[in-house]
């Protein structure tokens, strides 16, 4: 078993934006619109020599995540954030019959503090050589803003064709809500430019224009898309399902409300739900891609540009059926030892992996929360850096490498006992008893055990605090079978340490005290 230890942007949640007193923006403006533009036509032309027809399978793109963090590991997105993202992914790409999978299963961690917090500097060097030529590549980084930026604001994330690179990157922090983030970055993976191309960081506004007519171009110069649709192939973003849009930074929900007019001061009437667009806060399973937009992406995954992701399949198809369920240890339990606690779940059929998250809080949000992912040959976890006589809890969720909408399970708690793994063991002990359990308080208790060897030792009783109950009471182990009369002391109510302790090694029981 192996364990992990674990775009140009429109929406923005607004939480974010209450947080920031700067705009978000898309990082594909300037030179980058300008070329995205450019293949964007060269996709069209391709279009209309060769009409695209709807695949007749599913189309499977294979995409690595590069989770970047610091030299020490901290820092970086939560890849329970990434599993939710690429759910959400597959059901806006679902209605064109494509659909991403993690490949090899799994993520890529880049642990260097250059790249998380200035890759710009590493674009040619680290980054290059992490780039995967066989997979669609998402760098996850503190800071997304692309190579000589002249943007307005803070920027969420860029596709960055120059070079060769051809990869995506996103500022980390765009994995924690459930947008369309990733799914407007991949729209322009595949092509496709903003509706509002040309007025992206200067976009129409009442204080400028009032109820003027728009400039035949854009601010850009793109020529400026009319209400009628009779220039839509030469102006905006060229695709002609898409009406016209001169928002730019970002309309705060999905009611477009300023009446901007076009050349002919015709009132134009933007789709706000486009999730290649500029508006925030409609309902998530609204947004989509125009059936046109569809059709260039698709004609684009057809072209020999992506010829190098096409063509895969992943090893597992399945799409899991339902949730697992936590074994042990069992809700509330307190255990006996605490460098050695063993986490047991269900298998779930068609899983290859399993994200557990270990935390001293039910919220999962610590700076000591501990992710791992577990493959799924076993379904189990050993966690040994766990303190003594501490509450943690744990979660469990299943996932493939195409299937990851299953969510976690709700959580268990439990918490650990005062004594190491190795002091649970004497060699040449074997098929020990101790009972009744529970007992009552001052009761005999009866120890029987199969020795290969006699050894000298002392029997001890402690309360949860490893404190001594008693003094300790000497007793001889002889060769073969052995049972001893004790006498547990007068105590309250409770839990309490049985112990028995050699010069060879030591062995433990809890025992429940009723009265």
């Amino acid at each position: 078993m192996k364990i992990k230890t674990v775009f140009f942007l429109a929406f923005l949640p607004v939480l974010i934006l209450a947080q920031e007193p700067r705009s978000f923006v898309c990082g594909v403006e300037g030179e980058l619109g300008q070329l995205l533009q450019e293949q964007f036509r060269a996709t069209r032309d391709q279009f209309y020599r060769e009409p695209s027809i709807a695949f007749r399978d599913v189309q499977y793109v294979p995409i690595v995540f590069h989770i970047v963090r610091r030299t020490d590991k901290t820092g970086g997105a939560d890849v329970s954030d990434i599993l939710d993202q690429l759910c959400d992914l597959n059901r806006d790409f679902a209605p064109m019959n494509m659909q991403f999978y993690l490949k090899d299963g799994t993520f890529n961690y880049i642990n260097n503090s250059a790249v998380y917090s200035n890759h710009v500097n590493t674009i040619n060097s680290i980054m290059s050589l992490e780039k995967d030529n066989k997979a669609l590549n998402v760098f996850l980084v503190e800071n997304a803003t692309p190579p000589s930026s002249t943007g307005p604001g803070i920027t969420l994330g860029y596709y960055y064709p120059v070079g060769g690179k051809d990869w995506v990157v996103i500022r980390d922090k765009e994995m924690e809500s459930r947008n369309t983030t990733l799914s407007h970055e991949l729209g322009h993976y595949f092509s496709l430019p903003h509706p509002h191309f040309g007025w992206e960081s200067d976009p129409w506004t009442v204080e400028k224009y009032g109820s003027r007519p728009a400039p035949v171009n854009s601010p850009l110069g793109q020529p400026t898309e009319k209400a009628n649709g009779s220039n839509c192939d030469i102006s905006g973003d060229e695709v002609c399902d898409t009406p016209p849009d001169y928002n730019g930074f970002g309309w705060p929900d999905c009611t477009y409300t300023l009446a901007a007019r076009d050349p002919d001061s015709v009132v134009i009437n933007p789709d706000e739900e486009l999730i290649m667009s500029y508006f925030l806060n409609c309902r998530r399973e609204n947004y989509k891609f125009s059936p046109m937009q569809q059709e260039m992406m698709l004609t684009n995954l057809a072209s020999n540009q992506r010829s190098s992701i096409r063509g895969t399949t992943p090893d597992n198809t399945t799409v899991l059926p339902a949730n697992t369920r936590l074994v042990a240890p069992t809700a509330g339990q307190t255990l006996t030892v605490y460098d050695r606690v063993n986490l047991d779940w269900v298998p779930v059929e068609g899983a290859t992996f399993y994200l557990v998250e270990v935390d001293g809080l039910p919220t999962f949000s610590s700076l000591g929360k501990r992710s791992f992912i577990v493959e799924a040959t076993g379904n189990s976890l050993v966690l040994d850096y766990l303190s003594p006589d501490k509450l943690y809890f744990w979660r469990v969720r299943p996932f493939n490498s195409l299937s990851t909408c299953l969510p976690f399970t709700g959580f268990q708690s439990f918490r650990t006992g005062l004594l190491t793994s190795v002091q649970n063991h004497i060699p040449g002990v074997n098929d020990w008893t101790l009972g009744p359990n529970p007992i009552g308080s001052g009761e005999q208790v009866f120890l029987s055990l199969q020795s290969d060897g006699s050894f000298d030792g002392q029997v001890t009783w402690m309360d949860v605090q490893g404190r001594l109950l008693g003094p300790p009471t000497p007793v001889r182990i002889t060769s073969g079978k052995n049972q001893l009369s004790l006498q547990l002391p007068q105590t309250g109510k409770g839990v309490c340490f049985f112990v028995l302790q050699s010069d060879k090694g030591r062995i433990s029981r809890k025992v429940m005290i009723l009265n």
